[in-house]
């Protein structure tokens, strides 16, 4: 479960239509507590993806900004945000391939320039990333 302000919600799928026709990228800050992960704030990253209109990727510069700016804050990375294109918020065998157990990755779905749904993924770790399913958001 990951739970969110309302208006980083709609921050979130904004960025999305900002980003549209292509897809946007972003990592959430946080703190991970017992059942659930807390989204404190997001910062969004340029997508450093070759092809921008259907996959996303976070430089290694970006990524190392976002740790210091959550040790900074004395927050966790908890995971992180993508858009899809004029596509369903579902995940790709490629988010799948590149989850890491334990995080949050919601999906912005953009059809048309306009959000009109956000899911979120969270992998529990194995072998196989079978387990890379859908989890709750809870708005605050």
């Amino acid at each position: 479960m990951v739970t969110i302000a309302t208006e980083l919600l709609v921050q979130l799928k904004l960025y999305g239509e900002k980003a549209f026709p292509e897809e946007c990228v972003g990592v959430l800050l946080g703190k991970f507590n017992a059942e659930t992960k807390v989204v404190h704030s997001l910062i969004p990253v340029a997508n450093f993806a070759i092809s921008r209109r259907t996959e996303f990727a976070i430089s290694e510069t970006d990524l190392l900004k976002a740790e210091k700016e959550a040790a900074r804050q004395n927050l966790d990375v908890v995971g992180f945000y993508h858009s899809h294109a004029d596509f369903e918020a579902v995940a790709s065998k490629k988010d799948r391939d590149f989850a890491i157990p334990c995080l949050s990755y919601p999906i912005v779905s953009v059809l048309g320039g306009k959000a009109v749904a956000v899911k979120s993924f969270a992998f529990e770790g194995g072998a196989k990333k079978a387990n890379f399913t859908e989890e709750e958001i809870v708005c605050l």
